[in-house]
């Protein structure tokens, strides 16, 4: 624990378990991946069909891949550390911090992840830095919407500042590194060559991908523990 984080969580924390309106709202963008990933999704969408002029068009849709392929292994890579780090207690969990629960929080399913980084953060700062190089308006209101929703994971005491200032580091350099030119051909042309010769596989497969990354990647990590568990 350092004072960066605990004056943080100390001084929001002075508004939980205060409006059962607020924390209402505050656990809906917590819980719904409609209003998370699917809000980022979305965007990454836009990005791909927004008429900004045909000269743009392949450049804006490489940056849209460059924001999908990032999804995917930005938060593996937030994965693997939370894995690899050493464990630190959520900041609802921690019983050396003060905090006061908000309404409707349960944290039994907690217990085993550590917090830092924060999977979430780097999911939405991933998309976030990429939409940067589609458009800078765009890229703000990813933005802004990040923050927003870090916000709401520091005020639930699900993360620490720091948790999200993590995932932003590994998020931004996830998307810094898929940018590189030898990389990024490795995706941009199996993908463009998909896209013009088999354009309806190309559509179904990312309608699939991008559930998965709204979901981030639930139903797989599910089907894989029960089968790594049913193998060994």
């Amino acid at each position: 624990m350092n004072s960066f984080d605990t004056s943080i969580l100390l001084y929001l924390n002075q508004f939980s378990h205060q409006s059962i309106w607020f924390d209402t709202v505050m656990h809906a963008f917590k819980s719904s991946n409609i209003l998370k990933s699917g809000i980022y999704m979305a965007m990454v969408w836009f990005a791909w069909f927004a008429n900004t002029g045909p000269h743009d068009e392949r450049k804006r849709r490489e940056n849209a891949l460059t924001a999908i392929m990032a999804a995917i292994i930005a938060p593996l890579v937030a994965r693997l550390l939370v894995i690899v780090l050493p464990h630190r207690l959520r900041p609802v969990q921690n019983p050396d911090l003060p905090f006061q629960k908000s309404f409707f929080l349960e944290t039994d399913n907690l217990d085993t992840w550590s917090s830092f980084p924060s999977e979430h953060a780097t999911l939405f700062f991933t998309i976030t830095v990429a939409l940067f190089f589609v458009s800078r308006r765009l890229g703000l209101i990813a933005l802004a919407y990040a923050l927003f929703l870090s916000f709401v994971r520091v005020y639930l005491g699900l993360h620490y500042p720091t948790d999200i200032m993590g995932g932003m580091v590994v998020g931004a350099g996830v998307v810094l590194l898929l940018r590189w030119p030898v990389i990024k051909q490795l995706y941009v042309r199996p993908a463009f060559y998909i896209h013009e010769k088999y354009p309806g596989l190309f559509y179904a497969g990312m309608f699939l991908l991008c559930c998965e990354i709204e979901e981030m990647f639930f139903d797989i990590q599910l089907y894989l523990g029960h089968a790594i568990k049913y193998l060994f």
